[in-house]
């Protein structure tokens, strides 16, 4: 059966080899080990403690049973998280493999250059830039699952095969078991292969009623992932703070309109600066070089305007993660989706004089994401090393404390001055993933203790304390100053 199964896949599984390999040495110091800020909680809450609190109450059930899996087999952090970076990339190249195979179904490659411009038009638009955010969690491989998942799911219900209605349903529930932040990118791609089946006449009323029908699906999707938080809020105590309500929604709606301007320039400081409006702009310019088709142009606005829309439906019902790559999946994949729309609908990419001006945009474009992925991870290593060496140099205060008290410190409380410091002066990128691990609440004492091989427990900062030693302070920079041992408490105001 497996050598039946290879002879019938030889040309994708060489491509599978092939883009796997490359994404490897993209990716490589993210394989080899790294530290996001949600890193250090996991160290510093346990996989345990993460299993449940952060996997489990936000509605993530699949990674809560890797993170126990984990913690039963006593894996390594460094291990866990690279062995979970390997499967994400895995899952993502397989994504590639399978929409390059459901858009040649619409449009079949005749040579070999046309299925590599196929290929590379998918791997970009899966490995779009929005898409870095993800690989830096150790949830990016329940990000990459899920996102099969819609391919899969978008599949399904477009071509309408034997009992649709229940796959579908099967699959929606599976997805959001992985993950839900993603989910919009389904109706996004429903609505992408509703336009390139183009039945005629058909092709409005298909469009409303497969988009419909795939916003019904998420509804009852998601519906189900609350009820199951609700449960485990039930039987754990414990309270879901990421939901709002429908005075959240009347807030959120003028705010998400007010900030898709600014994300669609500045890209979540991700992508360069106006560079992806520059591309789409470029593209719709290009292919209308060879005569204007207003069906086409229908076609991309389309899918324009419902990938920058759908990007934010979550955001309706809550402020976690707002305005934030993970959440804005759909707008990093819109100029690959662009690219398959111009592949299948137009001959520009087969011939003409506009062929090499496409191809020309698609490996730029290509080029400018890989290596802004590796600039950006690189980065990232940097920043693990200024953090280290910061916690050492803090290390060296207690130290000092302790050997000249004889106290034994036990606990920290920590608070910030009145102007943090988020980025590290050496480094140019100021997305999330570049963010210094000690300026924000959920990674500054997992840092401390993971770098200095303690276990001090974080408890609040007394008024008192803060009124006398930190009000409206304002460093710049790491300063014995910033530190007050009192018995065996660290008390520490961070720049």
């Amino acid at each position: 059966m497996i050598k039946k199964f290879i002879e019938n896949n030889k040309k994708d599984l060489l491509i599978f080899i092939i883009i796997f390999f490359i994404t490897c040495l993209v990716f490589v110091e993210f394989i080899i080990g790294h530290f996001s800020t949600d890193t250090y909680n996991i160290i510093n809450r346990g996989y345990n403690e993460y299993a449940i609190k952060y996997s489990l109450n936000d509605g993530r059930p699949i990674m809560s049973i890797i993170s126990l899996c984990a913690n039963f087999l006593n894996m390594p952090i460094n291990v866990y998280i690279s062995l979970l970076t390997v499967l994400a990339i895995v899952v993502s190249c397989f994504s590639v493999i399978l929409l390059k195979n459901i858009v040649a179904q619409y449009k079949k490659p005749n040579k070999l250059n046309q299925e590599i411009v196929l290929t590379l038009i998918c791997y970009i638009t899966i490995f779009n830039f929005m898409f870095l955010e993800n690989m830096q969690f150790a949830e990016c491989f329940v990000m990459s699952v899920s996102i099969l998942i819609w391919i899969i799911a978008s599949k399904v219900l477009v071509s309408k095969e034997k009992n649709y209605i229940i796959k579908t349903f099967i699959l929606m529930i599976i997805g959001i078991c992985f993950y839900q932040a993603t989910i919009s990118f389904f109706v996004v791609l429903v609505i992408l292969l509703t336009l390139l089946s183009d039945n005629k006449n058909h092709t409005i009323k298909n469009l409303f009623l497969n988009t419909l029908l795939s916003g019904l699906f998420c509804i009852v999707a998601v519906a189900f992932n609350l009820a199951q938080i609700k449960i485990v809020d039930y039987f754990t105590g414990m309270s879901q703070t990421r939901m709002g309500s429908i005075n959240n929604i009347i807030y959120m709606v003028p705010a998400i309109f007010k900030s898709i301007p600014s994300i669609l320039v500045n890209t979540c400081s991700i992508f360069p600066k106006n560079l992806f409006l520059l591309y789409v702009f470029l593209i719709v310019v290009v292919y209308n070089l060879d005569k204007k088709n207003f069906k086409l142009n229908l076609y991309v606005f389309t899918i324009i305007a419902s990938s920058i829309l759908l990007s934010f439906a979550i955001n309706i019902f809550t402020t976690a993660g707002f305005a934030t790559a993970r959440m804005l999946y759909p707008i990093g994949t819109l100029v690959g989706i662009i690219f398959i729309i111009v592949f299948l609908k137009t001959n520009n990419f087969k011939e003409g004089f506009l062929k090499p001006i496409l191809i020309i945009l698609l490996v730029t474009y290509s080029i400018i994401t890989i290596v802004n992925y590796i600039y950006i991870i690189h980065s990232q290593k940097i920043i693990e090393n200024l953090n280290k060496e910061e916690c050492e140099i803090i290390n060296e205060y207690m130290i000092e404390y302790e050997n000249n008290t004889g106290n034994k410190l036990r606990k920290i409380a920590i608070c910030y001055d009145i102007n943090p410091t988020y980025y590290y002066e050496e480094i140019k990128n100021k997305s999330s993933l570049c963010i210094r691990p000690l300026s924000v609440e959920w990674s500054d004492d997992g840092s401390i203790n993971y770098f200095t091989n303690r276990s001090l427990e974080e408890i609040n900062m007394p008024k008192e304390i803060y009124l006398k030693y930190f009000k409206n302070k304002d460093w710049e920079e790491l300063s014995e100053e910033q530190f007050v041992f009192i018995d065996d408490i660290v008390y520490y105001c961070i720049y």
